[in-house]
């Protein structure tokens, strides 16, 4: 409920009106100018009205224009200038781990986008502290003396990053002091507001947020000496190479990639390679965070 105060007046009062029960599974909320404002809440998504929510597209709110204005003006606390590194990604993080994507006109140089303007849509994903009382995943990857390197596998919104963030958190609660570095390349996991985790990933944890993986991986083995590296999205070969620099520093790795399974997942197509002890293979089917299939072996590949 703390993103109602980046919410402009003439939207907020009918998200007044959701109970406050109807947060608990609140996913996302969508803005595009001149559309309906859609709500995703578990798997459901349903249009925002006057008086609640609805499955009738002609009971939705309108977006304005000046509703886009007013909400970036707020989330960017009327300092575009001071916020634009994080605009130009695409993203801002707010307190309490939320975010906010950002989609308009780009100007490039070259292969970087140098401004954003022309805002024309917004998507407020929700952060939820949620840890599991399902020991199976940690199992799988601690058993109380080895840490197992694992990737998990999920098409998106299937709660690959929440389930990365709960083991986090976990290992920070085990009968052993297990030093763990988390490399929040994109504010997801820990979600940093002002340098301070907004959720909870552990008292023995720290967070290296806003650097490329394959810059960030080098350091913090050189800097911190980790047991164990948890990284989201593993998308590329350079990924690859620094995931492969931190198992042969004796560091273990739990990181994330898109993907159906794993024959399907976003960077099957690079040559494979000896990685991962453990896939997890994760959907929405009974929720986000399903667990569909745990392959374990000596060593798995992607």
């Amino acid at each position: 409920m703390e993103i109602k105060k980046y919410i402009p007046s003439s939207i907020r009062y009918a998200i007044d009106k959701l109970p406050e029960k109807f947060w608990d599974n609140l996913n996302e909320i969508n803005f595009i100018i001149g559309k309906e404002i859609t709500i995703k809440t578990g798997n459901r998504r349903v249009y925002l009205t006057n008086n609640g929510v609805s499955n009738n597209k002609s009971d939705a709110i309108i977006v304005s224009k000046c509703d886009i204005l007013k909400t970036f003006e707020l989330i960017t606390e009327s300092s575009h200038y001071a916020y634009n590194r994080f605009v130009n990604d695409g993203f801002l993080t707010l307190k309490g781990g939320h975010r906010v994507g950002i989609v308009g006109n780009c100007v490039c140089d070259g292969n970087k986008i140098t401004n954003v303007n022309s805002i024309n849509s917004l998507c407020f994903r929700i952060a939820h502290n949620y840890h599991s009382n399902n020991n199976l995943v940690f199992e799988e990857i601690y058993d109380g003396s080895i840490l197992n390197s694992c990737i998990i596998i999920s098409p998106p919104g299937c709660g690959k990053t929440t389930l990365l963030r709960d083991v986090a958190f976990q290992l920070n609660n085990t009968n052993r002091i297990i030093k763990c570095v988390i490399i929040d390349e994109r504010y997801e996991i820990a979600a940093c507001y002002e340098g301070e985790p907004s959720l909870n990933v552990g008292h023995v944890t720290s967070v290296i947020s806003g650097c490329k993986k394959d810059i960030a991986i080098p350091m913090v083995i050189r800097s911190m000496s980790p047991d164990v590296i948890l990284v989201d999205e593993l998308s590329s070969q350079t990924d690859i190479n620094s995931v492969k620099y931190a198992l042969a520093s004796g560091c273990a790795v739990i990181a994330t990639t898109h993907g159906k399974d794993e024959s399907d997942n976003g960077i099957c197509f690079y040559e494979k390679q000896n990685v991962f002890k453990k896939i997890i293979i994760l959907s929405a089917r009974n929720g986000p965070g399903t667990i569909e299939k745990i392959i374990n072996g000596d060593i798995y590949v992607i």
